[in-house]
């Protein structure tokens, strides 16, 4: 089953300070950590949130994490009309809330520019291709496509809804969207894989 993709909106992204009030709750971390989270996808990768985009990740035994993407995409922390080049990549920041034997879920904030109506911020940023730039405490370091940020089409929300209500619809039975099936992501890129 192929999902119709979002018309794709222009997302411009300024680099801000995370506000106390969008960073996770320190009962949020906590359930991450004890494995006892009820919905982490509501929590992790890009969301909307009123004028800004929140991004989070969870990387095991992470010692920094960046986000980076296609130029373009990132302002300057100026603004669109400030003269320095726009960052390629952008540092996330541990959140306060983690232990400090699991000091794992990292979180940024972006001021979104030009984007209205809500509807289309959220289809530009379910359309956003970032990576993770992630540097490990052994000193080793990698790039990888954030699972959270491969879009929620994967699985469409009526399939769901159906699926929980215990009658798949005869349009997206199960066996047409689990197991070994052909499937084209507009989030990667060849060679991503090796």
């Amino acid at each position: 089953v192929r999902m119709a993709a979002a018309p794709l909106v222009q997302l411009q992204l300024r680099p801000v300070s995370l506000p106390e009030a969008k960073a996770a709750t320190a009962e949020a971390v906590q359930l991450l950590v004890d494995a006892q989270h009820p919905d982490v996808a509501s929590l992790l990768g890009a969301k909307v949130s009123d004028d800004m985009v929140v991004l989070r990740c969870w990387v095991s035994g992470a010692a920094a994490v960046s986000v980076e993407c296609e130029n373009g995409v990132f302002l300057p922390a100026g603004g669109p009309d400030a003269k320095e080049d726009p960052p390629l990549q952008v540092a996330l920041s541990l959140s306060p809330h983690c232990p400090a034997d699991c000091g794992w879920l990292y979180e940024g904030a972006f001021e979104m520019i030009g984007l209205e109506p809500l509807a289309d911020a959220e289809a530009a940023v379910a359309n956003w291709s970032y990576a993770l730039k992630v540097k490990y405490s052994d000193g080793g370091t990698t790039t990888w496509a954030d699972p959270y940020g491969l879009g929620a089409s994967l699985l469409p929300a009526t399939a769901l809804a159906a699926w929980s209500a215990g009658s798949p619809l005869r349009e997206a039975p199960p066996a047409s969207l689990f197991g070994a099936h052909h499937m084209e992501l507009r989030h990667l890129r060849p060679g991503l894989w090796g």
